[in-house]
């Protein structure tokens, strides 16, 4: 199970991101007119839209037993302690887990995947 981040134009200019899983839900990630008390950047982040995509997508394929594939774990997922968790359950699940993430980040649990301490990531 899978899911993905877009990001999201209008009239050319990049306005936000947007969360879609492989049997077609989405919604919007983050934007820069959503109000949010999460914010990277300029874009207010949608924690709501995470869980109810991501996180749902992550624990279907862990209770299916499927390949567990993440675009992208980074600064705004991070604001969801639901989506620590799940991506931690895939981790340490015997479910392949591939995903993308800035290799240069701060988060801890980024970190341990960096510093190769969780080896059964795939960059």
């Amino acid at each position: 199970m899978v899911f993905f981040i877009l990001v999201r134009f209008e009239r050319g200019e990049r306005k936000g991101f947007k969360i879609t899983d492989l049997e077609g839900k989405e919604g919007i990630l983050a934007h820069q007119d959503f109000k949010s008390q999460f914010r990277v950047s300029k874009y207010g982040v949608n924690i709501k839209n995470l869980e109810e995509i991501g996180v749902k997508s992550i624990l279907r394929a862990l209770r299916e037993n499927k390949i567990v594939i993440i675009d992208e774990i980074g600064k705004a997922e991070m604001f969801s302690n639901k989506f620590r968790k799940a991506v931690e359950l895939a981790l340490n699940s015997k479910n392949k887990v591939f995903g993308t993430m800035k290799m240069t980040s701060q988060i801890p649990l980024l970190i341990k995947l960096e510093k190769g301490k969780i080896q059964r990531f795939f960059i």
